[in-house]
């Protein structure tokens, strides 16, 4: 052989791996975040071919440019804090298509599922799988293939970001994460003072996350559950689909300040017709009003907890005609007023 056929098998896989499509936003991600620390960010991007004004227009980077990456930020000694600079300036929002299902999850078990779900959708190259026994339930975190390892700080930084998500959606569950288990390459001394909980090195390489599983039924007190996700998911609906209703979402956020938003003007921005639109929101279990609905509900609670505008702001923000207005809604949907809310909040 044979030895040259196991030199171009081994070359080609190399190829092949190198070639891997990655999608872009992790690298916007990691742009932002060393801004944010104060990197020079531009000149970083810049060594690897990539000029930053153009970042917003790449879709897809392969494998070989990621790695790239990481080698340009390990030269500023950066590399190992990086999965918690991502974690620090990570927003739902950065999940274009799939950050809602996250966040409508019922309960953490209904979340760490749904996790599971968003990673095989996020990405061919990662996955995540779940294993219980009698105390505890762990979830991990790893590459698809033998041939296509994902980089050792991508995995850690994929732990973090679903850490910051369960803290994010439960800050109630304190005391859910039992301990975090990371590969040799992880800095555990920062990470252990970052996560709050201890950071154990694992023998094999394997990156998880372990829950105690008597907290897993804790509710998410912010669920609207105007729409049921999990039956989409079980309806195994295609990702095009998911990527239509993610959006119809951003279409609807854009507009929400129209009083009131309409399926046909947000159809013809879709260039579909509106029974195409009524169709496809039914596999998701819902209609166009309570999608606006449940929208305005999102914006006006994380508004109010962010504190940054008035309740008057806010109401025009929404598409509400006066504060009066908005107080009125609010209390429909919640049971109380805007102000009685930011109060419990402080």
């Amino acid at each position: 052989m044979d030895v040259m056929k196991l030199v171009n098998k081994t070359v080609n896989n190399f190829s092949k791996y190198n070639n891997q499509r990655v999608d872009a936003s992790w690298i916007r991600i990691i742009f932002i975040a060393l801004k944010k620390e104060k990197f020079p960010a531009e000149q970083i991007f810049s060594v690897i071919g990539i000029n930053a004004e153009r970042l917003k227009e790449q879709e897809f980077v392969s494998q070989k440019t990621v790695h790239q990456l990481y080698d340009a930020i390990n030269q500023y000694n950066a590399l190992n804090s990086l999965p918690i600079y991502v974690a620090n300036v990570f927003q739902f929002h950065f999940l274009r298509h799939i950050g809602s299902i996250l966040t409508d999850s019922k309960t953490i078990d209904d979340l760490l599922n749904k996790i599971v779900f968003v990673t095989s959708k996020l990405s061919h190259l990662a996955k995540a799988d779940i294993s219980t026994d009698a105390k505890y339930c762990k979830l991990s975190l790893s590459s698809t293939t033998t041939t296509s390892k994902l980089h050792p700080i991508t995995l850690i930084t994929g732990i973090c970001l679903i850490i910051k998500i369960v803290r994010q959606i439960y800050p109630h569950a304190t005391d859910v994460i039992v301990n975090v288990i990371l590969c040799k390459e992880a800095s555990t001394s920062s990470l252990t003072e970052h996560l709050g909980c201890p950071v154990i090195t694992s023998e094999d390489g394997s990156n998880s996350i372990v829950f105690d599983r008597n907290l897993l039924n804790l509710t998410n007190v912010f669920s609207t559950r105007s729409i049921n996700i999990s039956k989409a998911i079980l309806d195994n609906n295609s990702k095009s689909d998911l990527n239509i209703y993610s959006e119809v979402e951003q279409l609807i956020l854009k507009n929400i300040t129209l009083s009131p938003v309409t399926i046909v003007e947000i159809s013809q921005h879709m260039n579909m017709s509106v029974k195409t639109l009524q169709r496809l929101l039914s596999r998701f279990n819902t209609n166009f009003s309570e999608l606006v609905q449940l929208n305005k509900i999102r914006l006006a609670l994380f508004h109010l907890k962010e504190n940054q505008l008035t309740i008057q702001q806010i109401s025009f923000a929404l598409g509400f005609t006066s504060p009066s207005s908005f107080s009125r809604a609010f209390k429909k949907w919640t049971g109380e007023s805007p102000s009685q809310f930011q109060k419990n909040e402080e």
